[in-house]
């Protein structure tokens, strides 16, 4: 153990082991990593056929045309659900009563639209006699779009697409295939950014902290460039008080149990305790509920309290996770991950993926404190650990506390 916090969310260092990425974060770690997740084998064709027949799309604007305003409408429904943005000025809908050359116009004018990255073709057979038999073969209609070089899927509701057409039985299915392409292309797209140095990295420090008979995980952390507030275990009144009066006043005081050690809710910690008459009295109290062991700690600025993590995932390898702390958003899950190493743009990123982000995007905690050296330290460097010392398996911080003038971890474990 590297020393408690002041105040936060609990943290044992076993929850952490069993709550490695869930479903949600192996989705995001895949679409981080350039894979498209599918959920069927059906899925893996349909997106195949895709990624084999048609270019991959510039954009996520999609047009919609089709001869049914039904199916038009359920296309743009399944649209906004794949992630794709409906263009201005669609689902365009021919009517029922147009032909193959009216179709082949319609197909052809959105194809040459600039608001359109990719295009959905609906078709629904006409009725017996609406059309003459040439108006009726709709499929003379494709090579308009074709032509275009903008990624094409069709839905027939009767009769075959020709070759190279990606064509399924349902809107659904096209609208779902396009979409996981579509955000395959966006990833490609997006810079790849950089893997920062990070100078101040004492390796040798690091391998000596290691050592079994000489291990020091606060000298491991510091040789990363991370510093953990100070913490003092007290197993009686008298060893609380003079752990205060050494480290300073005002302390934090908290039960030593790792499931306690963050339940302020629960009276397990004591802050802003300004001499020793209230520490010892905050000692009575709190080894009557929870136990002799307490931590005392010295208190620090108020922050957002965070939590970074490392974690060896037997899928994925080691991943660097990140959440705001607080027992609802560990009940939740709210957490994003990145699979090492991490890029200065990755771990600016972790900040926006959880749910929570707007606390911690107010006017006193702007971007530019998720993308400067103390955070770069934190996840960058604790993701740089395990090709340096492959022996490490979970490395929880927990909780940081972010404030506009820098980072303070207030508790860590190895």
């Amino acid at each position: 153990m590297a020393g408690p916090n002041a105040a936060g969310p609990d943290g044992g260092a076993a929850g952490l082991v069993a709550a490695g990425p869930d479903e949600v974060a192996v989705s995001a770690l895949f679409a981080h990593s350039g894979v498209i997740r599918v959920d069927t084998v059906a899925e893996l064709l349909d997106v195949g056929v895709l990624l084999a027949n048609q270019p991959l799309p510039a954009g996520d604007r999609v047009g919609v045309v089709g001869n049914s305003s039904a199916l038009t409408g359920l296309a743009a429904t399944a649209a906004a659900a794949a992630g794709l943005t409906v263009a201005d000025g669609y689902p365009r809908d021919v009517g029922p009563h147009a032909g193959a050359a009216d179709f082949a116009t319609a197909l052809a004018a959105a194809v040459a639209d600039d608001g359109v990255d990719a295009l959905v073709a609906v078709f629904a057979p006409p009725l017996p006699g609406q059309l003459p038999d040439a108006e009726a073969d709709f499929t003379s209609a494709l090579p308009a779009a074709l032509a275009g070089g903008k990624p094409t899927v069709a839905t027939f509701l009767a009769g075959r697409a020709p070759s190279g057409v990606p064509a399924y039985p349902s809107v659904e299915e096209a609208v779902r295939a396009l979409g996981r392409v579509t955000a395959y292309a966006g990833w490609l797209r997006r810079p790849a950014g950089t893997v920062p140095e990070l100078s101040d990295v004492d390796r040798d420090a690091a391998q000596a902290a290691l050592r079994p008979e000489t291990f020091d995980p606060t000298g491991l952390l510091a040789a990363y460039g991370i510093d953990v507030v100070e913490s003092v275990l007290a197993a009686s009144e008298q060893e609380a008080a003079a752990a205060a009066r050494r480290l300073g006043y005002p302390v934090a005081m908290k039960a030593a149990a790792a499931g306690l050690r963050h339940r302020l809710d629960l009276g397990a910690v004591r802050l802003d305790l300004p001499d020793e008459a209230r520490v010892r009295r905050a000692y009575t109290e709190m080894s009557t509920e929870f136990g002799a062991d307490v931590l005392v700690q010295p208190m620090v600025p108020p922050g957002v309290a965070c939590v970074v993590e490392l974690v060896e995932d037997p899928a994925f390898g080691p991943v660097v996770g990140f959440g705001v702390g607080g027992v609802a958003t560990e009940l939740l899950g709210d957490r994003a991950w990145r699979a090492v190493p991490l890029t200065g743009r990755d771990a600016a990123e972790l900040v926006d993926e959880p749910r929570a982000p707007p606390l911690l995007s107010g006017p006193s905690l702007g971007r530019h404190r998720w993308t400067g050296k103390p955070w770069l330290s934190c996840c960058c460097g604790s993701g740089s650990w395990p090709t340096s010392n492959p022996g490490l398996v979970l490395l929880p911080l927990n909780p940081v506390l972010a404030r506009p003038d820098g980072l303070s971890v207030l508790h860590a474990s190895v």
